[in-house]
């Protein structure tokens, strides 16, 4: 709702901790919904590469930012690494159904009127 004070508090609190993967998920996600896309998946995979554990919100954020970017397979592996992790997030397993759904029926075809 209010994305640059949002990213103006997460960038203060990165000037104190750099390398913390919450906050880099916050920057990036605040990116994302600003539809900054590539600048989200940059922070995404940065956050991943710095927590301490495999963390399922990161990996769904960063299946997100690959499917807004229209790179479909890379969505699907880090949407299947969430719900290995969280294998009773409905809303995950739907979207995952789904685009693998979209996928299966190819891209549409074009009629010559």
């Amino acid at each position: 709702m209010h994305l640059d004070e949002a990213e103006d508090m997460v960038r203060r609190a990165l000037q104190f901790d750099p390398n913390n993967g919450a906050y880099l998920d916050t920057l990036g996600w605040v990116y994302f919904r600003k539809g900054k896309l590539e600048e989200a998946l940059a922070e995404l995979l940065h956050a991943s590469e710095n927590l301490t554990k495999p963390d399922p919100i990161v990996f769904e954020h960063i299946g997100d930012a690959y499917s807004k970017l229209n790179r479909v397979p890379q969505a699907l592996d880090f949407w299947q690494k969430a719900i290995a992790l969280t294998p009773d997030n409905k809303s995950l397993a739907d979207k995952i159904e789904k685009t693998r759904t979209t996928i299966s029926k190819g891209p549409p075809s074009k009629i010559n009127r």
